[in-house]
């Protein structure tokens, strides 16, 4: 879900609960916490918006104090912690292809300088234009859906995430990076060269 929140998500499993609505349930003077459930994804509550025995619907919340490890918590009133799925995890990631995801809604093309600020998650959905450089302070995500091309005369990974799969999850399309320039035509970078 994207770091401005608003994700409508829906859990699966058994045992999760009694019937409740928030349209219906809630009282009207209830803002928050009235669920007999309670979600939290990477420690950011997911208002839960209905609750079924086997199924739960929330809506994430904002991430708003950077990026946490990932964790998916339930909470069912009166039987406490649901156990979740080993390998189940949720990310707050905002996808390069989505106009809210760039300043003035304006993505990058040809020449533009990338910066994935620190507290910053950013999931690389479709191909990227000929960058003049990409650096990367927060996580740059490759989505493992499809296959993916990165254009760019510099990349640079400052202390940051550049992830394009894991050891547990690989990458299982195709990704291509093609680094542009030369040593006598490009621009020199101070520190990096």
């Amino acid at each position: 879900g994207t770091a401005r929140g608003g994700t409508l998500v829906t859990l699966v499993g058994s045992n999760l609960g009694a019937e409740w609505s928030e349209e219906i349930d809630a009282p009207a003077n209830c803002t928050e916490g009235c669920a007999p459930v309670s979600v939290s994804f990477n420690g950011y509550d997911c208002r839960v918006t209905s609750v079924a025995a086997d199924r739960i619907t929330c809506i994430t919340s904002p991430r708003k104090y950077g990026i946490r490890p990932p964790s998916v918590t339930v909470v069912v009133a009166g039987k406490g912690l649901a156990r979740v799925r080993s390998g189940l995890r949720w990310r707050y990631l905002d996808r390069w292809s989505e106009l809210n995801t760039w300043a003035n809604q304006e993505p990058p093309v040809d020449g533009d300088y990338v910066s994935v600020p620190a507290g910053q998650a950013l999931l690389l959905d479709v191909d990227t234009p000929k960058l003049l450089i990409v650096t990367v302070e927060g996580e740059l995500v490759w989505d493992d859906t499809r296959d993916l091309e990165m254009h760019a005369t510099y990349i640079w990974i400052k202390g940051g995430t550049f992830e394009l799969g894991t050891e547990e999850r690989p990458f299982m399309h195709r990704a291509t990076i093609t680094l542009y320039g030369n040593k006598y035509e490009a621009v020199r970078l101070p520190v990096i060269g």
